[in-house]
């Protein structure tokens, strides 16, 4: 999203270089100079950003390695230590702003990104494929360049929001200051902004506002006199001498957009039109473009007036206000990722005529790494995605509703339509999911039994638990013990096996995460309004036990086992989910360490279907694929 080199084109005309935006340590009493307002979906991809441009300096792990180098819990500790370098610059955070929902406008624009990843994830597949099957048995250094090239294009880890929204909300020094909003983040990014500029917040402000963000659109808005935006991509932090005295720079390029309206004599919507021109032909400079303005548009009026319409602040403000002035419902919101907050949106938005209609809602799944010839990942989770969806349509009583997942089908991205809910059933299937997932947590990873206690590793457990039942709801064939512990582990994968079955446990977590959330979200939306009191006790009694699902970066973050004992103690707990799922398997007698013939036996599989492969130590028995899983029904959907 943007117009192309709009920036760029700006900052030529107006002559904007790199320049120092702050200094630390700052004189003595000195305030901070300028209210900070963050784009933060961009500046989570920015922290990402820079954590893998410092990977590369060092030795970093084999090119072949699959999937991301960078933690998620690397990306939290990063951020909040940005944060706290900002504000030691001269700058004081005023707001850090998420999307919760995108217009309907941006829909083609999400679909032909969500496409463009699947066919990145395949390219980066196909060269790295073409890399191990090197004549010589080992990639040649311009087979690993191709690999370093494909790997670029791939999409951002698909919890990187997410895992950066939520470690600023529970921090002490920046969770008062993060907002989740019903729309772009950048339009809230101008609304602070411009409130800071009209006097109504109260800061007073300094010497102005500086929005930080990556996206050129920011320079369109009418933001305010005192207000510049400044690219992240574009921040270095320098050492330097002043008055003997050692400090640090902080530099950038930064556009103040009524500065720049006024050196080209423009007034009211001048910049949009501007922008205009310029998105319609992206070559030419913006002198050229400025004398285009107040030109007849002929044809083109109403896709003017569209594109118009795009930087004008609608509800922007008074909603602003209504979150600033409420920190309950600030707090409420913020705790929902930004893809369910923008399905609860749609939901809130439906009003008791379209009780009885049809209606639907669309719910973009995050993009995994995954194994692009296999079926979506997200195929697991199903039933825990599907409960949740029910649990909001339920609140607003709308039986006849149609959800819509977004997620990669092959080289293309396919939307499953979700419909067909059945409400008078729903107290009885939550509290079915509540009896499974107690016992899963409390039993089968107690310290009676297993020598994991960590309440992190408990929940990897469980998690571990649901992915295998949706296994056997499907009939597929059981992944290998050591896989399964190699993906609890977080280990790195050389296989698109292992990234597939990764992928597959992503789902599984994210899937109990949107239940979760939903169910916080609609328990505390109905506070006792709704007319279905059973209703809302089985809602509450499933969300007790889920309230202690950890963060993103704690769930994900790799057992570095540095002792060398974690292998030990996951095996035992591993052996026995495989076991509850199935009762006929058993561990294949390589496991304790038949390197070569565990080794001869995988190369003997490469060609053979997944589907038609021995099951990993489970011994035939001719039951059906739900034995043994009484639950396993609920995976259906």
């Amino acid at each position: 999203m943007g117009i192309p080199r709009l920036l760029s084109r700006l900052q030529d005309a107006h002559a904007a270089p790199t320049k120092p935006l702050g200094r630390s340590p700052q004189a003595p009493h000195q305030t901070p100079h300028t209210l900070a307002m963050i784009d933060g979906p961009s500046f989570a991809h920015y922290i990402l950003s820079t954590l893998e441009n410092d990977a590369q300096r060092y030795p970093r792990a084999s090119d072949t390695v699959l999937g991301p180098h960078i933690t998620y819990a690397a990306c939290t500790v990063e951020a909040i230590r940005w944060l706290r370098m900002l504000e030691s610059h001269g700058f004081k955070i005023k707001a850090i702003f998420f999307d919760g929902a995108l217009p309907p406008s941006k829909r083609p624009v999400r679909l032909q990104r969500l496409a463009s990843y699947a066919h990145h994830l395949n390219v980066y597949k196909r060269v790295h494929d073409a890399a191990l099957r090197s004549a010589s048995g080992k990639p040649d250094d311009k087979s690993l360049a191709a690999v370093r090239r494909a790997r670029m294009e791939l999409a951002a880890p698909g919890f990187l929001v997410s895992a950066v929204l939520e470690a600023l909300l529970v921090s002490e020094e920046f969770g008062g200051r993060v907002f989740v909003v019903p729309d772009e983040a950048d339009r809230f990014c101008v609304a602070a902004a411009r409130q800071v500029c009209h006097g109504e917040s109260g800061d007073g402000g300094g010497e102005g506002v500086a929005i930080f963000g990556n996206d050129s659109d920011l320079c369109v808005f009418d933001s305010g006199a005192r207000t510049r935006v400044v690219g992240l991509q574009g921040l270095v932090l320098r050492a330097a001498v002043e008055g003997g005295r050692a400090e640090t720079v902080l530099e950038g390029t930064e556009v103040w957009p009524a500065k720049v309206a006024e050196g080209l004599g423009l007034d009211g919507e001048g910049l949009v039109e501007l922008a205009w021109w310029m998105e319609r032909d992206t070559r030419a400079p913006v002198k050229e473009c400025r004398l285009r303005i107040g030109n007849a548009k002929g044809e083109r009026e109403e896709e003017y007036a569209e594109f118009a319409a795009q930087y004008r602040l609608d509800t922007q403000m008074s909603v602003l206000e209504s979150l600033q002035g409420d920190d309950e419902m600030r707090r409420r919101f913020a705790r929902l990722d930004a893809r369910i907050a923008e399905l609860v949106q749609q939901v809130s938005c439906c009003d008791g005529e379209t009780t009885g209609c049809a209606v639907e809602w669309d719910m973009f799944l995050p993009f995994l790494l995954e194994d692009p010839t296999r079926t979506s990942a997200w195929r697991v989770g199903a039933g825990l995605r599907r409960t949740a969806y029910e649990v909001l349509i339920a609140s607003v009583g709308t039986p006849r509703a149609v959800i819509a997942e977004f997620k990669r089908a092959g080289e293309r991205v396919s939307a499953a339509k979700l419909q067909a809910w059945d409400h008078e059933g729903l107290p009885d299937r939550l509290r079915v999911w509540r009896g499974k997932i107690r016992r899963y947590h409390e039993s089968e990873s107690s310290p009676e039994r297993w020598d994991i206690i960590e309440e992190t590793e408990r929940w990897r457990s469980l998690v571990l638990r649901l992915l295998l039942d949706d296994f056997v709801q499907e009939g597929w064939a059981l992944p290998s013990l050591e896989d399964l512990i190699a993906v609890v582990m977080g280990k790195s994968c050389r296989e698109w096996r292992l990234v597939h079955l990764a992928a597959q446990y992503q789902a599984c977590f994210y899937s109990l995460r949107i239940l979760l959330q939903i169910l916080q979200h609609t328990s505390d939306s109905l506070q006792g309004g709704s007319e279905h009191k059973e209703f809302e006790e089985s809602m509450r009694e499933l969300l007790e036990p889920l309230e202690g699902l950890p963060r993103i970066a704690k769930f994900f973050e790799p057992d570095h086992d540095v002792q060398g004992t974690s292998n030990e103690r996951w095996l035992p707990v591993v052996e026995a989910s495989l076991k509850a799922v199935d009762p006929e398997w058993a561990p294949p007698a390589d496991v304790e360490g038949k390197g070569k013939k565990r080794k001869k036996r995988k190369r003997g599989m490469e060609g053979v279907p997944e589907a038609r492969r021995p099951l990993g130590g489970r011994r035939e028995s001719g039951r059906g694929p739900l034995a043994g899983n009484p639950f396993a029904a609920l995976g259906a959907g």
